[in-house]
C-alpha cells in the first residue's frame, strides 16, 4: 500500500512538472525577488518582488504555465537551471561571457544603474572603480561576473549581509544595483549617498537552450508591452 502511495504522488509530480512550460529560478534579492522573511528556498505564491511580478504578468497575458522558486545563495539558483531544460534565470545580465550559453527574454528591466554607496555624512571621494581599494568595499559576488573591481573587494552571496556590514558600518562602500540600495535604505530608514555611477545595464531572463521558441516568443512579446506601456509599476 506504501509503495502504491508512493507512486501515485511521484506520478502526481511528474504530472505537475509536465504541465509547467518553464520554470523560473531567482535567489534573494530585493526588490526584484524575494520573500517577506529571508529564507533559503521558496516557491510559488511565497515570492514578491517588481520583477517577480513583471513575470508573473506576462506569463499571465502570454498564456504561458510558468512556475516560480527562489533558492539562496545565487548559486544553488544557477546549479538548479543547469540541471533544469525547462528553467530561466532572473535577473541576469547579460555580457560576452554567457551570451552564448543562453536564450534572452526581455529586457525584464532596463537602464539599472550600477553605483557605488555609502552612508549619508561620510565623505569618502572616488576618483574611479579601482579606487575602492582604498576602503572596505563589498559586492555582491553575482556581480563580479561582468564587473572588474579589485581584489579587496569583499564578495559576498548576500545583499542583505553587505546592507547589514554597511548600517554597522563595518563596511565603508557598497556596490549595488540603485533599486536594491533604494530598498534597503527605505525599509530602515537610512540615507545613503552616491559615491560614484559605476554603469547603467538592463535586467534580463536568461533561458535554457532547450526551451521551445514559442515560449520566448510569448513572454518576449508581453514583456514588450509591459516595459512600452509601463502597465506595472517599478
Amino acid at each position: 500500500m506504501r509503495t502504491y502511495i508512493a507512486l501515485l504522488l511521484a506520478m502526481v509530480s511528474i504530472s505537475a512538472q509536465s504541465e509547467t512550460d518553464i520554470d523560473l529560478l531567482t535567489g534573494f534579492m530585493p526588490p526584484f525577488a524575494y520573500t517577506p522573511i529571508p529564507k533559503l528556498h521558496s516557491e510559488g505564491d511565497e515570492l514578491r518582488g517588481n520583477l517577480v511580478d513583471r513575470l508573473r504578468h506576462a506569463c499571465d497575458q502570454g498564456q504561458v504555465k510558468c512556475s516560480f522558486t527562489m533558492r539562496h545563495p545565487w548559486k544553488l539558483a544557477v546549479s538548479a537551471s543547469a540541471r533544469d531544460e525547462k528553467s530561466a534565470l532572473f535577473p541576469m545580465i547579460r555580457h560576452a561571457g554567457n551570451e552564448e550559453k543562453y536564450q534572452w527574454v526581455g529586457p525584464i528591466k532596463q537602464q539599472e544603474r550600477l553605483l557605488v554607496v555609502t552612508l549619508k555624512g561620510n565623505g569618502l571621494v572616488l576618483r574611479n572603480l579601482n579606487a575602492v581599494s582604498d576602503y572596505k568595499t563589498g559586492m555582491r559576488q553575482s556581480l563580479s561576473e561582468d564587473l572588474k573591481v579589485p581584489h579587496s573587494v569583499h564578495l559576498s552571496m548576500s545583499d542583505h549581509t553587505l546592507w547589514r556590514e554597511l548600517k554597522g558600518q563595518k563596511l565603508d562602500l557598497w556596490i549595488v544595483e540603485e533599486s536594491v540600495a533604494q530598498y534597503y535604505a527605505s525599509q530602515d530608514k537610512v540615507e545613503l549617498r552616491t559615491v560614484l555611477a559605476v554603469d547603467e545595464r538592463d535586467l534580463w531572463l536568461a533561458v535554457n537552450k532547450k526551451v521551445p521558441q514559442d515560449v520566448i516568443v510569448k513572454l518576449n512579446a508581453e514583456l514588450r508591452k509591459t516595459v512600452r506601456d509601463q502597465s506595472l509599476t517599478e
